[in-house]
């Protein structure tokens, strides 16, 4: 049976576009889920939110849902009202509800919590969602200093910060240094900048990729200082 008039257009609207809107949102912040390469798995996690909007929406709404249901003519007269209320439940509601819970699921807090109730309760260390040790490396990765060896053994690196990127999972191994050092035969990094504006690394055939952090860039100069002053 084909909706007839535009209260109950409305209503269907209201009960399947939410979960589209919030994963357009949940992707634009939380970034591509492994899960969902395939395009139906997308559609299916859409529809099944939108069940979840969709009840919390008839708790919430249903009562003067029923109104509007009940005498179709009364849109009309209060169409602006909701075309707000439409907006607010399709647009505003799954687009907020997205960003807040990857806020919550990721905050410094919310671990702690859910790894103390874990270890009180003997419970088992949740499954790592994590698609690969390439993801895993550079989801928490602070500013640093990164090299990578590649496979004709030549060393390539700079400096990992704030203006740098790695690639994700599915898509290949790929790093953007903000500028790159030129490095000596045994690895090091010397103080000559080869690329101020930044470097291009294709790390999907390398052997190594090293990562040193400020504290050991710091521990290996007063080891310098310490050995000249033997010296």
């Amino acid at each position: 049976m084909f909706p007839q008039t535009w209260a109950q257009i409305t209503v269907i609207l209201a009960a399947v576009m939410p979960g589209f809107v919030y994963q357009v949102s949940r992707r634009r912040i939380a970034g591509p889920d492994p899960d969902e390469i395939e395009f139906g798995t997308r559609v299916l996690r859409a529809i099944m939110a939108s069940a979840v909007f969709a009840g919390l929406y008839a708790v919430i709404f249903g009562r003067p849902l029923r109104g509007y249901l009940r005498n179709p003519d009364s849109v009309i007269e209060d169409v602006e009202g909701l075309g707000w209320l439409f907006l607010l439940l399709v647009v505003v509601i799954p687009w907020l509800a997205a960003r807040l819970a990857f806020y919550l699921s990721t905050s410094a807090r919310w671990l702690a919590i859910t790894a103390r109730l874990r270890d009180k309760l003997h419970l088992r260390r949740q499954w790592d969602p994590t698609p690969s040790a390439w993801d895993f490396a550079f989801s928490t990765r602070e500013p640093g200093w990164v090299r990578v060896r590649t496979a004709d053994g030549t060393w390539v690196g700079g400096w990992f910060g704030e203006n740098s990127f790695a690639s994700s999972y599915p898509d290949p191994q790929e790093l953007y240094l903000e500028a790159g050092y030129v490095m000596a035969p045994d690895g090091t990094f010397t103080e000559a900048l080869s690329a101020p504006s930044g470097l291009f690394v294709r790390c999907h055939v390398a052997i190594v990729v090293d990562f040193i952090p400020l504290e050991a860039d710091k521990e290996c100069e007063e080891d310098d200082h310490v050995q000249q002053g033997t010296e």
